[in-house]
């Protein structure tokens, strides 16, 4: 945000701007472009910062109503980064305590979550620290924090650590957007239609997340799905009944057989 309110000048070092500029002359106080002469350049000057500049405040003001939250120090998203992005650690020593207010606000935040799922919210704090640990003294801290989290969750101290990365891994699963649950209904529209608008709620919510986590279709074996349906499924399935469709010939003899008597009758 800072960047951008100190980017007033910018406008007349890039793009079509500065090449205009870049090839103005001034000769005995005449503005002169592909010898054609201009004159008020000064005055076209400031009007073209002035509105380049109501143009930037508007941006800035529409960034502040939309991430005004986040500002906030009691605030989810700011815990959330500075608890992920590893990159910015401190080195040992230099900041002990960092990180354990945003700690702190995430207990509190999902305790009953964490309980409901045998995590031992006492312990967390402490991991905390060993985990800043490993990082800095390891070398995780020089990778993206995409591969330190998939190297701490595979790691041999998943175990010692696993109360702080049950906190992590419900951060890592945080919608930043809303942009995946409008996909979910759009979804859930095409599943649940008018043709199949008896499924059941447990039914549609196994559909959804088949879609949304499932493997792709290339990689999918049916085989083992096919053997649970036909062997443990609740009612009778018929796999061996051949499909609809041409009848056998004998078949079709015996009804021809059968219309002639008729017509004879």
């Amino acid at each position: 945000m800072n960047k951008l309110s100190e980017s007033s000048e910018v406008v007349f070092t890039t793009g079509r701007v500065s090449n205009f500029f870049s090839n103005l002359t001034n000769q005995e106080e005449q503005f002169i472009y592909k010898d054609v002469n201009l004159s008020h350049i000064e005055q076209a000057k400031n009007s073209l910062k002035s509105a380049n500049d109501d143009i930037l405040s508007t941006i800035i003001e529409c960034f502040k109503g939309r991430f005004d939250d986040i500002t906030n120090t009691d605030n989810l998203f700011n815990a959330l980064v500075k608890i992920l992005d590893t990159e910015v650690y401190p080195e040992q020593g230099l900041d002990d305590v960092y990180g354990e207010d945003e700690v702190k606000l995430v207990i509190d935040r999902f305790c009953d979550l964490l309980s409901a799922n045998g995590c031992d919210v006492m312990k967390i704090e402490c991991e905390w620290d060993e985990l800043k640990q490993l990082v800095v003294t390891t070398g995780l801290k020089t990778m993206t924090y995409v591969d330190v989290w998939a190297k701490l969750f595979s790691s041999s101290k998943k175990e010692s650590l696993s109360n702080i990365l049950h906190v992590a891994e419900i951060l890592l699963v945080v919608p930043i957007s809303n942009a995946t649950l409008e996909r979910m209904f759009s979804t859930m529209n095409r599943i649940h239609s008018d043709w199949r608008n008896c499924l059941g709620e447990k039914r549609v919510e196994n559909l959804l997340r088949i879609w949304e986590e499932g493997p792709a279709p290339e990689k999918f074996d049916a085989q083992p799905v096919l053997a649970r349906w036909t062997e443990k499924c609740a009612t009778q399935r018929r796999p061996n009944v051949r499909p609809s469709g041409p009848r056998a010939s004998g078949s079709k003899t015996k009804r021809n057989c059968l219309n002639l008597r008729l017509l004879k009758l």
